[in-house]
């Protein structure tokens, strides 16, 4: 299905996105720095955005991966202070990074929340609304929720993904085809339900579409429930702020979610410099030894044809 390019969207229109860099890190540990951002858009004038930072260390123990977390700027609303989660819901040769990920992960859905409960009407946040851990799948389940009760429409955009469904053709496919699209077409590829709990569900709409005719490729959206006259707002609304003329068919919104949220290189040398001249020598030692311990990782692995 296609549609007509419409002129800037009347609606307004929510973007999420969030980055982090890990500053140091060892076998058994992951310092992090995290940053959240997301802003309200009406058309191309910016109506309120928001900023958190925090830094988070996380760490393997007994009984799973522990995560501590340091406010920089903003209210980070987050669960406990001192947050597990265990080996069974996170294991893999990669678990202690994707353990060190899940802060800033549960910061976006706290925001997420945050920009739902704050009025407008549509709301996108980068990557996928699909979650790894209970909990995160039950914060996306209430947003969703509070978000079906005052009539705001959830997505999320995916330039690449590693989503799994019964679609015909496969989504990885579909996504990496010669697939070339006239501006604003659009194909549901399905929806599936997913359960959340032993009680409740989330049901959700993936769609490949082109936002731009210069776009090289469509993207993924994935959007809670299944009300495709519903779904068709966020669409018109995606198609008409894609024109940025640095990322033609890419939401402008979320560009911009992306440069403020983004923890670079250059950034990441100076919290180094910062952290360690904050530490007593005894706390830089310890840090400069689990560096070593990776650096010998990494060696072993070149030696022995690893990566």
């Amino acid at each position: 299905m296609s549609l007509d390019h419409p002129d800037f969207s009347d609606k307004e229109i929510a973007f999420l996105d969030g980055g982090s860099a890990s500053l140091f890190s060892s076998p058994s540990y992951v310092l992090t720095m995290n940053r959240v951002y997301s802003a309200r858009w009406l058309g191309k004038r910016k109506l309120l955005s928001s900023l958190k930072e925090f830094l988070s260390f996380t760490y393997a123990s007994e009984d799973g991966y522990f995560s501590r977390v340091w406010p920089l700027s903003g209210e980070v609303p987050l669960l406990p202070k001192d947050t597990v989660v265990t080996y069974r819901e996170i294991s893999g040769i990669d678990a202690l990074l994707r353990a060190s990920q899940l802060p800033r992960r549960t910061a976006e859905r706290y925001q997420l929340l945050e920009l739902i409960r704050g009025g407008g009407e549509l709301v996108v946040v980068d990557g996928s609304l699909q979650e790894e851990t209970p909990r995160e799948r039950d914060l996306v389940s209430e947003a969703v929720k509070v978000a079906d009760e005052r009539g705001v429409v959830v997505g999320a955009l995916a330039k690449q993904t590693s989503l799994v469904g019964s679609v015909d053709p496969p989504i990885q496919t579909s996504l990496r085809s010669e697939w070339c699209a006239q501006v604003g077409e659009y194909r549901c590829v399905g929806s599936g339900e997913e359960e959340v709990t032993g009680k409740t569900s989330r049901v959700s709409t993936l769609y490949l579409m082109k936002l731009h005719r210069m776009s090289p490729l469509p993207y993924l959206l994935e959007v809670a429930g299944t009300d495709q006259r519903l779904h068709l707002d966020l669409i018109k609304a995606l198609v008409a702020d894609s024109r940025d003329p640095h990322m033609p068919g890419y939401p402008h919104g979320l560009l911009e979610a992306d440069r403020r949220a983004r923890v670079g290189q250059p950034e990441v040398k100076r919290l180094r410099g910062y952290v360690l001249t904050s530490l007593p020598d005894s706390a830089r030692r310890i840090l400069a030894s689990g560096e070593l311990a990776m650096t010998v990782h990494d060696r072993l692995s070149r030696l022995n044809g690893g990566f």
